[in-house]
C-alpha cells in the first residue's frame, strides 16, 4: 500500500482537529486496492486492526474525557435542523404508511382478489418496494453520477481528503436524513405493524444497527463510506420486494398469472445473486476492508473507528445469517420440495374459527405469532358470551 504524508494517530482523535488526509495521486494507487483484495487480505487486515485498536484502548485511551471530546466533535457535526428533519420525516413515514395501506394497498389487494393472507402481507412489500426503488436510485445517481473514477470503482477514494471538518455533499446529506428516519420508522412498523417473522428480532436489532451507523458516520464525517454500503444493501430489498409482490398478486389468479409466476422465479434468481455480491462480496471488500484495513495502514484519524468497524462486521453477519434463509429456500427449490417460491421466514399460517358477538362465524388466517394473542382475546371474548348467556338463561 502507498504511503501517506499524515501524523501517525490513534483510532480515536485526540483535541487538535486533525488536517485532511492527503492521499496520493491515482497512478501510484493503480493495483494496489482498484483490484479488490481478497476475504484473506480484509480478514487478516481486520484481525490487525482490532488487536492493535484494543491494545491502544486499554494502554493510552483518555477514558472518560477523551471520550467527552470525540462526542462533542460528533455531536457539532449534526445540527439542530438535521434531528429536527428526521423526526418530522419519521412521522410523515408512519402516517404515508397509515395512509396507503388504508387506501391504495388494501383496496389493490381486494380487487385483484388476492388470498386472505396475501392481502395483509402485500402492503408491507409495496411499501418497502417504493421506498427503496426511490432510495438506491438516488444513492446510485450520487455514487456513480461523476465521469471519472467513483467510490464503487475506485473504494480508497472515500477515504481521500479525509477531515471531521469536511462538508458533506448535499445528496449524500439529504439520503442520509431520509435513511435514518426511514430505519427509526421502521423500528415501530417492525415491532407493532408488519407480520411477525422467524427473523424479526434479528431485523430489530439490524435497524439499530443501522440507525447508530448512519448518525456515527455522518457525524463522523465518514458518510462516504456509508453511501457505498447503502448502494450494496437497499437494491436487494428491491429484488426481494419486488419478487414476493409477484407472487402475492398471482395469488390473485387471472390471465397474468403465469406471467407473474415466471417474473418471481427470475426475479428470485437475480436476488440470490445479488445478495451473495452486493452483501457478501463488495460489502466486505470494499466497504469493511477500508474502514479497517486502509484506515490501519494510513493512519487516518477517525473517531468511534472501532464502535464503527464493528457495527460493519455485525451488519455482515446478519447478511451471512439471512443468506441461510435464501441457501434453504433455494435447496428446496431446486430438489422440488416446494411447488411454488414462499418465504421461508413467515410462521406457519392456518384457518381459525371464531364466534362474534351476534353469533355469527368468522374466520381467519393467523400465523403462529399472532395465534397466541388471537387465543387470548378468543378465550376472553368466549368467557363474555358464556357470562351473557347465563344470565339470559336465569
Amino acid at each position: 500500500m502507498a504511503s501517506v504524508k499524515s501524523v501517525p494517530v490513534s483510532p480515536s482523535s485526540s483535541d487538535k482537529v486533525p488536517p485532511p488526509i492527503k492521499l496520493p495521486i491515482d497512478e501510484e494507487l493503480n493495483g494496489k486496492w482498484n483490484v479488490t483484495p481478497s476475504y484473506l487480505d480484509m480478514a487478516q487486515g481486520s484481525l490487525e486492526f482490532f488487536i492493535k485498536s484494543y491494545e491502544y484502548l486499554t494502554k493510552e485511551y483518555d477514558f472518560p474525557s477523551q471520550t467527552k471530546r470525540d462526542l462533542h466533535r460528533v455531536w457539532n457535526n449534526i445540527t439542530q435542523n438535521d434531528i429536527i428533519i428526521v423526526c418530522v420525516l419519521t412521522l410523515v413515514w408512519t402516517l404515508g404508511r397509515y395512509l396507503c395501506t388504508k387506501y391504495i394497498f388494501k383496496p389493490v389487494g381486494q380487487s385483484f382478489r388476492l388470498a386472505r393472507s396475501d392481502q395483509a402481507k402485500m402492503p408491507e412489500s409495496a411499501w418497502k418496494f417504493l421506498f427503496y426503488l426511490g432510495s438506491w436510485s438516488a444513492i446510485a445517481y450520487s455514487v456513480f453520477k461523476t465521469t471519472g473514477p467513483n467510490y464503487f470503482s475506485h473504494p480508497y477514494k472515500v477515504w481521500q481528503d479525509y477531515s471531521m471538518d469536511y462538508k458533506v455533499e448535499t445528496d449524500i446529506h439529504n439520503i442520509y436524513l431520509v435513511q435514518l428516519s426511514f430505519y427509526i420508522h421502521s423500528l415501530y412498523t417492525t415491532l407493532f405493524v408488519d407480520q411477525w417473522r422467524k427473523d424479526s428480532l434479528v431485523l430489530m436489532a439490524h435497524h439499530i444497527v443501522t440507525v447508530f451507523l448512519l448518525s456515527f458516520s455522518l457525524g463522523t464525517r465518514s458518510h462516504r463510506s456509508g453511501i457505498l454500503a447503502l448502494l450494496f444493501h437497499d437494491v436487494c430489498d428491491i429484488l426481494l420486494e419486488g419478487t414476493k409482490l409477484c407472487l402475492y398478486f398471482k395469488s390473485g389468479g387471472g390471465p397474468l398469472a403465469n406471467v407473474l409466476e415466471t417474473i418471481a422465479n427470475v426475479g428470485f434468481g437475480c436476488f440470490t445473486v445479488t445478495w451473495f455480491m452486493t452483501r457478501l462480496y463488495w460489502f466486505p471488500l470494499k466497504v469493511i476492508y477500508g474502514a479497517c484495513n486502509f484506515v490501519q495502514e494510513n493512519k487516518i484519524q477517525v473517531p468511534f473507528i472501532l464502535f464503527l468497524d464493528s457495527m460493519l462486521w455485525i451488519l455482515l453477519a446478519m447478511n451471512i445469517y439471512w443468506f441461510t434463509f435464501i441457501l434453504k429456500l433455494l435447496y428446496k427449490v431446486v430438489t422440488g420440495q416446494v411447488e411454488e417460491l414462499e418465504d421461508n421466514r413467515d410462521y406457519k399460517e392456518e384457518e381459525d374459527e371464531d364466534v362474534d358477538p351476534n353469533g355469527n362465524i368468522r374466520s381467519r388466517v393467523v400465523g403462529q405469532k399472532e395465534k397466541g394473542k388471537y387465543y387470548l382475546r378468543h378465550r376472553k371474548e368466549s368467557s363474555v358470551l358464556a357470562g351473557d348467556a347465563a344470565g339470559r338463561s336465569q
